[in-house]
Formats: C-alpha cells, structure tokens, sequence
C-alpha cells in the first residue's frame, strides 16, 4: 500500500524538526569542526546534558587513564605491580594502586606486619593488625587478638543495658545459625575449648595438697572454694561448659587438696554449721 504524499511530506518535517546536532558537534572558535573525539566534546555532552557519544567517551577514558598512570609512583620506573611499586606509593604518600597491593604477598601468619600508608611500621599489635588478618584468611597473632579483644570490651563498655542485651540476643541467633551451617567445624571448635580447659584443669592440680602436702595424681586432686557466697560454678562441670577465660576466675576461688581432706574440710564445714546453728537456738 503506496503512502499518501502529504503524509510523507510531514513525517520529513517531523525528523527535521526533532533532529538536533549532539553537542560535540558544533563549531566554536577552538574546534571550528566541532569537538568530537575529544575531552571538550565530553564536557560538551555534559553541558548540553545529552548522552555522550562513543567517541567522546573514549577519549575522555584515554585521558583519565593517563592522568592516573602520571599519578602512580609506580608507573614511571616501570615497577607498576612490583613489591618496588608498592614501596614506591608508600614513598610518594600514595595508598597502593590493585597492581601493587597483589604483588605484597605475605609470610603466613604476619599480614599484620606489611607497611601501609597509615602504618608504615606495619600494624602488629593494632586492631588494623587484627583486620589484616581477617583479610588474609588467617589466625591472627597474640598481640592482635589482644588489642581487637580491648577494642571490643571497650565498645561494650560503652553501651547500654539495653543495647548489650541487644548485642547478647544477635550473638546467640548468629552463633546458632553457624553451627547449623558448619556442624563439622562447631564440633572441632567445642573439642578445641574443652581440650585446653582440660589441660588447664589438669595443670592447676599439679601440685601437693594444700592440707597433708602429698602429691597425688591429678584425677585424686579436687578444688575447694574458699568463699561459698562467691562460687558461680564447679569447676568440673566448667570444663565443658565455661569459656577458658571465666573457668580460670573459677580456678583462682579455689584451694587444690587430695578427696580425702576435701571429704574433711566439708565434713568440718558442716559441723560447724550445726553448731552454729544450735548456738543461735
């Protein structure tokens, strides 16, 4: 079906009325051709604000490109993605481009000892040291652990009662969801706690009776506490259920004497009760 005339007349007229030249087009006194395929053909897209063309987006990456390059220090010596490169940023003041970073590899177990911009002594000891650890997939060293453990009792320190209980509640559901993922490794974590707790059970009762001053094995040594009012637990029983940290608190309560002067020490304990209890009748 041939087209009416007259239409095709005002579909041309549409096109010429609703075509504009793009921006980096049009002449101006610096580009009298126009500024295609250049960074102010960029700019004048921008301007205009009209989508960029290819060929001025490309020359704008171009340029970007090489303003980035004359910024590294690694760049001009060739050194880009070299242990020099990385020594060369930290030199200049600069963070480390990718290139770099990935050349730094370290010695397993002492991530927290690269030299960064921030740390240029590297960051043992830090609870930045403690995050380079995290980053590199490893365990982090004792004076890491030790300043990510202070950070983190001082952030709790710093919270409400309510926002600790908060914090208490998350811990638990995110602690149960990852046993549910990783059973095998919740396992091996628990045998890991109660294996030290036991050895240093173990370790405390080596040594004699505080009583008769005979030195039996360690499965014949028990604990006494000293204080009733101040025992939160056995210290049987926090073997497997405390954590390291609070079953040596529980420790420190304690005497260590052979079951027999245990046996004699509640014995007398109890005798004493009843006396007491006798005198106040």
């Amino acid at each position: 079906m041939l087209e009416h005339p007259r239409g095709m007349a005002d579909l041309r007229e549409q096109i010429d009325m609703t075509y504009v030249t793009p921006a980096c087009a049009k002449p101006t006194p610096g580009y009298p051709q126009g500024r295609t395929g250049t960074i102010a053909g960029y700019g004048a897209h921008r301007h205009a604000g009209e989508p960029v063309c290819e060929s001025c987006a490309t020359a704008r990456r171009r340029i970007r490109a090489e303003e980035r390059a004359r910024s590294l220090a690694c760049f001009p010596g060739g050194i880009q993605g070299t242990l020099d490169g990385y020594k060369a940023h930290l030199g200049a003041g600069q963070r480390p481009c990718s290139d770099c970073r990935r050349a730094l590899v370290p010695e397993p177990g002492l991530a927290c000892a690269l030299p960064t911009l921030d740390f240029p002594g590297g960051r043992t000891g830090t609870a930045a040291g403690y995050q380079a650890h995290y980053v590199h997939a490893e365990e982090a060293c004792a004076p890491c652990a030790a300043a990510h453990a202070g950070k983190c009792q001082e952030r709790h320190r710093s919270l409400s009662e309510g926002e600790r209980e908060v914090v208490r509640v998350a811990n638990r559901v995110a602690t149960k969801k990852w046993r549910e993922r990783n059973p095998g490794e919740a396992r091996e974590a628990a045998h890991r706690v109660i294996g030290r707790n036991r050895a240093a059970v173990r370790a405390a009762k080596n040594q004699p009776c505080t009583d008769c001053g005979v030195r039996y094995p360690y499965y014949v040594m028990e604990f006494d506490h000293l204080d009733s009012e101040t025992k939160e637990f056995n210290v049987s029983a926090g073997i497997t259920r405390a954590s390291y940290e609070r079953l040596m608190a529980e420790i420190a309560k304690c005497e260590v004497v052979c079951a027999n002067c245990h046996a004699e020490r509640t014995h007398q304990r109890k005798q004493a009760r009843k006396g007491a209890q006798a005198d106040a009748v």
